[in-house]
């Protein structure tokens, strides 16, 4: 709990990993939540020695989701129709 809001973390993928003597480092991808909200991607990373102590870290972002192929041809050509008038009214300046 931290400033009055609970939160709670689904660890899914370990992206990499590093152990010595005395040490370690790992990273990877997971979903937070926050008071039992919406689930939102999170990157984390666990880090430290044996002399420093150990550190975990959480991000988390939003991502918006990229157009699907329909939009993303259909904006095309809304961006070719309006060139091509452009260029139509310029030619016949």
């Amino acid at each position: 709990m931290f400033g009055g809001n609970t939160y709670t973390f689904n660890l899914l993928v370990l992206t990499s990993g590093h152990v010595q003597s005395g040490s370690m480092a790992f990273t990877g991808t997971g979903t937070a939540f926050v008071n039992g909200g919406d689930a939102s991607p999170a990157s984390w990373a666990l880090q430290g020695s044996s002399k420093t102590g150990f550190k975990f870290t959480l991000s988390s972002s939003t991502t918006s989701a990229a157009p699907d192929g329909v939009s993303a041809v259909a904006l095309l050509g809304i961006a070719l129709v309006g060139v091509e008038a452009l260029r139509r009214k310029l030619k016949a300046a």
